[in-house]
């Protein structure tokens, strides 16, 4: 669709694609949300996020309302509250001009996809733990990290619990992207 941008957070993402002759260029979901949230600062917009733990959410609007005080906030609401197809379905019916679901890979793409068509306007976009280096909760790997492609093995150095979903998210795909190319 015309109406959808595909943005390569990962790089098996970025590899993903060069394997069906598209290629793209990994722009990483850190930098994807700084830039939304300065333009809408700059405009006046406003955000609806879905996702984090409440914590998270608690200094996402701190930062929110110190850094980016002209963003509108319709509502911040954690990722660990029941019903969120309703919170959600509701707000897409509110129109955010900024729409964020931080609530992991693939259940936060899902999510839009379900509601996506009901929206009249609004960027929707599936953020993962952005929000968590934003707010100031996680530290974003050093630069070293991101120049080489490599943030996800710092991120796995931190948290090693996180190794079963890369293994999911990025070693699975890429296998199952090169299934579906044959």
């Amino acid at each position: 669709s015309d109406d959808i941008t595909v943005i390569a957070d990962g790089i098996s993402v970025v590899k993903a694609c060069g394997m069906i002759g598209r290629e793209v260029e990994k722009i990483t979901g850190v930098e994807t949300v700084s830039y939304l949230l300065e333009k809408a600062n700059e405009l006046h917009k406003s955000i609806f996020l879905l996702g984090c733990r409440p914590e998270v959410v608690a200094l996402f609007r701190e930062k929110l309302a110190c850094d980016y005080p002209n963003i509108v906030i319709k509502d911040l609401v954690n990722g660990y509250i029941e019903h969120k197809d309703d919170v959600f379905r509701r707000h897409v019916a509110e129109g955010a001009d900024l729409v964020f679901t931080a609530l992991g890979v693939p259940n936060q793409e899902l999510l839009i996809h379900k509601y996506f068509g009901e929206a009249k306007k609004g960027i929707f976009i599936g953020i993962g733990g952005s929000i968590d280096v934003i707010s100031g909760a996680k530290k974003r790997a050093p630069k070293f990290f991101q120049k080489h492609n490599i943030e996800w093995l710092y991120r796995i150095m931190k948290e090693p619990n996180r190794i079963r979903r890369f293994y999911q998210n990025n070693i699975k795909f890429i296998r199952d992207i090169r299934k579906l190319k044959r």
